[in-house]
């Protein structure tokens, strides 16, 4: 009996390790560190293109009517590109024009295949003037390209914005990781009031998604398990 109980055992041992082995080799693993793009342009005038491994200070950068008070562009392996301004002024003179605000991170690296969810995230605070319009847009692109379009995430608009008022909205978006390494983007689209000043916060953050194949091979392995116990509680 015991040659007979055994195998069933060591049948069931090698199913559940079979079956956490693929879980674990399938788990998400830790994003690199992207280098770091940065440009501005207001009016015909531009900053050109700045870059940085990890991060940008970006604080006191100015371009045509806009100044940046302080500002950090920053990344960290969970947190891939990550755009952090505060006290973003106009000058006074009418209307400043638009704005537009490139990020871009790349070298990012994800388990192939895996589903990332993309969160954008955009908060701030009018502290005078107004914030008369503001539109963001985050993309992902396979070819690792700087400032890449290929594939379209999400889009954030917010509607004019006086001065003590605030705003804070959340966008999510899955794209399927297929190759490494790839690039993010985010574009921001800003037009303020003369004399204004706000202090804002965008973000664009991957999160691991579960997959359904990885749900799947481990109820195969849990459905095995279940009927080698019952083979041997028969065998017994």
């Amino acid at each position: 009996m015991r040659g007979v109980t055994v195998a069933p055992v060591f049948t069931m041992a090698a199913g559940l390790a079979g079956s956490l082995a693929i879980g674990l080799a399938m788990a998400p693993r830790a994003f690199a560190d992207p280098i770091v793009y940065l440009e501005l342009t207001n009016d015909g005038a531009t900053t050109g293109q700045i870059s940085g491994n990890g991060g940008i200070d970006i604080s006191g950068l100015t371009v045509g009517n806009y100044t940046i008070g302080a500002g950090v562009v920053s990344t960290t392996p969970n947190n891939l590109s990550a755009l952090d301004f505060a006290n973003f002024a106009t000058t006074g003179g009418g209307t400043p024009g638009l704005l537009q605000i490139e990020v871009s991170a790349t070298g990012l690296t994800a388990p192939i295949p895996s589903l990332v969810n993309f969160v954008t995230q955009a908060t701030g605070n009018i502290l005078t003037g107004a914030l008369l319009s503001m539109t963001i847009s985050t993309y992902t692109d396979s070819t690792n390209s700087v400032f890449g379009m290929q594939n379209l995430l999400d889009t954030i608009t917010i509607n004019q914005t006086n001065a003590g008022s605030n705003y804070d909205q959340t966008k999510s978006g899955l794209w399927e990781v297929l190759n490494n390494p790839f690039s993010e983007t985010f574009i921001i689209d800003l037009t303020m009031a003369s004399d204004s000043d706000i202090s804002s916060d965008t973000s664009l953050v991957p999160t691991p998604a579960p997959e359904p194949a990885s749900f799947a091979i481990m109820g195969f392995g849990l459905l095995t398990l279940a009927a080698t116990r019952r083979r041997w509680r028969r065998d017994s």
